[in-house]
């Protein structure tokens, strides 16, 4: 596991060793708070870009991590269902780009 202290070593993590696509969260939030579906990052426009398609500017996305980054946060590989398990899955519980 990597620790990053700061924005800018936040911002090289992201730019150059993120596992795209991911989860973004922090670790001791409940009811969703602080948690992002990443899909991929951008480099020609410096974003990243959501699952559900928006686009975040890094500076921005960088902001909204340090809303919540205090106590903790974590980012995360993220995984796909188990193709044989897919048609018990309801597609609107599973994040988009999953399937």
């Amino acid at each position: 596991m990597e620790v990053i202290c700061g924005t800018d070593a936040l911002a090289d993590y992201l730019r150059h060793r993120a596992p795209y696509p991911m989860f973004s969260k922090t670790v001791n939030q409940a009811h969703s708070l602080g948690i992002a579906a990443v899909e991929s990052y951008d480099s020609i426009g410096d974003s990243v870009v959501l699952a559900d398609g928006r686009i975040i500017a890094m500076a921005q996305y960088l902001a909204a991590v340090e809303n919540y980054a205090k106590t903790g946060y974590l980012f995360q590989e993220r995984l796909a269902p188990m193709r044989s398990l897919r048609p018990c899955a309801d597609p609107e519980s599973v994040p988009p780009g999953s399937w």
